[in-house]
C-alpha cells in the first residue's frame, strides 16, 4: 500500500510547494505580484507573517520569475512520463508477473525523489518529474493489481477503496502538515523519502501474485507463493486445504470437471492480438478508457485549480482533501451493492450538477464555494473507485493490468493540459469539467460487464 502512494507524496504536494507567498505591498500598489516581487524584491517583500507565505519552491527555484505555465509543467511532464512508460511497463505485468515491474519502479523512484528534493533548478525539477511519472505505472497501476489478486474475491472492491483512502489521505496529511506543523516543505518531504524506502525493502518480502502464477499455468510456484502467504497469516492448512479453500474461491478446482487448463482456454492466449480481435471488448474497453480520461482530467483540473478558487486557500483544501477521504470509506460501503453503470452514472452527474452551480453562484454567493468544491469532489472519487475496481467485472483477468495500463495511458495523456487549463481564469476550468462529465455519464449507459459464473 505504502508504494502505490509514496509517489503521491511529493506529486500531489505541488500545489503547497509552487503556492506564492503574500507580499507586503506598497500603499500606491497594494494589489502587487510575484512579478514585482521579481522585479524589486526589496520593495515587494515577503510577508512571512502571513499563513500562506510557506517555505517551498518558490523561493528555492525562483518561481516568482518564471511563467506559470512554465511551472505547470512540473505536474505536465509528470504525466508525460506515466504514457512514456505505461503500456511498456503495465504490459510486464501481464507477461512477467506483477511484483517486478512494482519492485523495479519503486527502486528507480528513490534517487528521482532525492533528487527533486535538491535541486535548485525548475528546468532540473520538470525534468525529475519526467522521470518520476516513468515509475508511476509499476508503483500504482501494477500494484494496484498486484495487491487486489493477494485477497479473495468478495474483498477485493473493498481493498481497493481502502488503498484509495489513504491515497487521498495525502492531501489532508498536507493541509494538516502546513497549517499546523510547520511552513517548511522540507521535513515532511524526508518523512515521505524514508516512507518510500522502507516500502522498497518489505516488497523484497511479499511472494509474486498467485492468481497470475495460476493463470499463467505455473502451478509449483502458486503453491509456493500460497504457503508464504499463508505463513504470514498464521495459517497452518496442508497444501491441499490451502489450495481448497484460499485459492480464488472456485476459480479453480479439480470437480464437476474443470480444471486450470480450461481456465487458460476461457481468454485464449492470453496476446492483446486477440484481445483487439474482438470487436465488443474493443468497444468496451473504448468506452472504458473515456471514462477514466474523464475522471483523472477533472480530478487533476480541480486538484491543480484550488489554490486559485475564490475563499481561504486552506478551507479549500481541507473540504478537497476531507471530502476525498469520506467518499473513499462511503463509495467502499456501497460500491459491491450497485452495477458499474449505476455507479458510473451517480458518480458523473454529481460531479456535473456541482460544476454547474458552482458557476452560478460563485461570484453572487461566494460562500457556497467550499460546498460545491466539496460535492464536486465527492463525485469525482465516485468514478475514480468505480474505474479502479470494475475493470474485474468488465475484462478477462488475463488482461487486468494490460487494459488498466493502457486506460492509464490515456488518463495521463490528457491529464498533460489538466496543469495548463488551471492557470485560466474561472469559471472556464469548472465549465470544462462538467462538459466533461456529462458526456461521461452518458457513454457509461453503454458499458456491459462480463457475465460472472458462479464458483464451483
Amino acid at each position: 500500500m505504502l508504494v502505490f502512494v509514496t509517489n503521491q507524496y511529493i506529486f500531489q504536494c505541488i500545489p503547497y510547494l509552487i503556492l506564492f507567498p503574500k507580499y507586503i505591498c506598497p500603499l500606491l500598489d497594494p494589489y502587487c505580484t510575484p512579478q514585482d516581487h521579481c522585479r524589486s524584491p526589496e520593495h515587494y517583500p515577503v510577508d512571512i507573517s502571513n499563513p500562506l507565505s510557506l517555505n517551498n519552491w518558490v523561493e528555492q527555484l525562483n518561481l516568482a520569475c518564471e511563467n506559470p505555465y512554465k511551472i505547470a509543467l512540473l505536474g505536465s511532464m509528470y504525466f508525460a512520463g506515466a504514457i512514456a512508460s505505461g503500456l511498456f511497463v503495465t504490459r510486464l505485468g501481464d507477461t512477467h508477473g506483477r511484483k517486478l515491474p512494482t519492485l523495479i519502479s519503486a527502486i528507480v523512484s528513490i534517487p528521482i525523489h532525492l533528487g527533486l528534493m535538491l535541486s535548485r533548478n525548475l528546468n532540473l525539477s520538470i525534468a525529475l518529474f519526467f522521470f518520476l511519472g516513468l515509475t508511476r505505472p509499476g508503483k500504482m497501476q501494477v500494484a494496484f493489481v498486484y495487491v487486489s489478486e493477494m485477497v479473495p474475491e468478495r474483498y477485493r472492491r473493498r481493498v481497493g477503496s481502502f488503498i484509495l483512502f489513504f491515497d487521498g489521505g495525502s492531501l489532508i496529511m498536507f493541509a494538516l502538515y502546513f497549517k499546523y506543523i510547520s511552513k517548511s516543505w522540507l521535513y515532511f518531504q524526508i518523512w515521505a523519502l524514508l516512507m518510500s524506502i522502507v516500502s522498497t525493502l518489505v516488497l523484497f518480502k511479499i511472494p509474486e501474485s498467485p492468481k497470475f502464477l495460476i493463470k499463467k499455468g505455473r502451478f509449483d510456484d502458486a503453491r509456493v507463493s500460497l504457503l508464504k502467504i499463508a505463513g504470514y497469516n498464521n495459517v497452518y492448512n496442508s497444501q491441499k486445504d490451502i489450495i481448497q479453500n484460499h485459492l480464488f474461491e472456485g476459480e479453480i478446482t479439480t470437480s464437476k470437471g474443470s480444471s486450470c487448463e480450461s481456465i487458460m482456454t476461457q481468454v485464449g492466449g492470453g496476446t492483446l492480438s486477440e484481445f483487439v480481435k474482438d470487436r465488443a471488448q474493443l468497444v468496451k474497453l473504448v468506452i472504458f478508457v473515456f471514462m477514466w480520461m474523464a475522471q483523472s482530467f477533472s480530478y487533476y483540473l480541480a486538484f491543480f485549480m484550488t489554490r486559485k478558487m475564490e475563499g481561504d486557500f486552506f478551507l479549500n483544501t481541507f473540504v478537497y482533501s476531507g471530502t476525498e477521504l469520506f467518499s473513499h470509506l462511503f463509495v467502499g460501503l456501497i460500491i459491491n451493492k450497485l452495477s458499474v453503470n449505476a455507479a458510473y452514472l451517480i458518480a458523473f452527474l454529481t460531479a456535473c450538477f456541482s460544476s454547474m452551480m458552482y458557476c452560478l453562484l460563485r461570484v453572487s454567493n461566494p460562500e457556497y464555494v467550499p460546498f460545491f468544491l466539496g460535492l464536486l469532489i465527492f463525485g469525482i472519487i465516485f468514478s475514480t473507485n468505480t474505474n479502479w475496481n470494475s475493470n474485474q467485472f468488465l475484462f478477462p483477468v488475463i488482461y487486468a493490468s494490460s487494459t488498466n495500463g493502457l486506460c492509464n495511458i490515456f488518463a495521463r495523456g490528457i491529464n498533460i493540459v489538466s496543469p495548463q487549463i488551471a492557470e485560466l481564469d474561472q469559471p472556464t476550468p469548472m465549465i470544462v469539467i462538467g462538459v466533461t462529465c456529462f458526456v461521461a455519464a452518458l457513454m457509461s449507459l453503454m458499458l456491459k460487464p462480463m457475465e460472472r459464473k458462479q464458483s464451483m
